[in-house]
């Protein structure tokens, strides 16, 4: 589909797709049970994607822990491994990256000016920001999106259902979700390469530093600590 000059649209969700939040979701919730009850809370599933499948506590502390808490986690996550090369080198070759997002004024309060800086601040260029988006299928459709990738199957499925390229980032959320013809990808490598057919370069810094790397199994050590210097990763 493509906008009105020809580049290809790349629509991406942020929450459990560019982010992954089980271990901030878990540290900040155990902290304000704590905080609040004066007790850890009970894990129901340690590996859920969301406090709701997480801790065993009701729908209205849930959304007080929400309400409370979610500009300190989600200020401080980073994007997954390798997020930011992938959104840079697709913009050098053409693309245009929407950031398409649920983030409701509910629990942030100004979501578009939220997001924004949480962008800004981890270095992220893109090219249009929609947020408290209800069918993202449709947005994707109307805008003209050629892919799509997302976690959560009520929007990747919306995307699918309107005809949508779209790739699923795997997560707790949707691994009960059989369908055998998602495209489903673990890591901004993987959709990279699916969409391009092409290896994703890694920053100049990251190349000068592993230049340096030694090839060898000796122990890096710090200066000083002279008695490991000849110890191996074998021993």
């Amino acid at each position: 589909m493509a906008d009105i000059n020809g580049n290809k649209i790349v629509g991406i969700d942020i929450d459990n797709t560019v982010t992954h939040m089980t271990q901030w979701i878990m540290a900040y919730g155990q902290n304000y049970s704590v905080e609040k009850t004066g007790q850890l809370a009970k894990i129901k599933d340690a590996d859920g994607d969301d406090s709701n499948m997480m801790f065993n506590w009701t729908d209205e502390f849930d959304y007080s822990f929400w309400r409370d808490n979610v500009h300190q986690f989600l200020w401080y996550i980073k994007p997954r491994p390798l997020f930011v090369e992938m959104v840079n080198a697709l913009r050098k070759d053409g693309y245009k990256i929407y950031i398409i997002t649920a983030r409701k004024e509910k629990y942030f309060g100004k979501p578009v000016e939220f997001t924004k800086k949480w962008l800004k601040k981890n270095k992220v260029k893109y090219d249009n920001l929609f947020v408290s988006v209800i069918d993202k299928g449709q947005l994707c459709k109307d805008l003209g999106v050629d892919y799509f990738i997302d976690d959560a199957p009520k929007y990747y499925n919306q995307a699918i259902a309107n005809g949508i390229n779209t790739y699923v980032m795997n997560s707790y959320v949707n691994k009960e979700d059989n369908n055998p013809d998602l495209q489903r990808v673990n890591s901004f490598t993987e959709f990279y390469y699916h969409i391009t057919g092409k290896n994703l370069t890694t920053s100049k810094e990251n190349k000068k530093y592993f230049k340096n790397v030694p090839r060898n199994q000796n122990t890096i050590v710090a200066d000083g600590d002279e008695k490991n210097k000849d110890s191996s990763f074998n021993n």
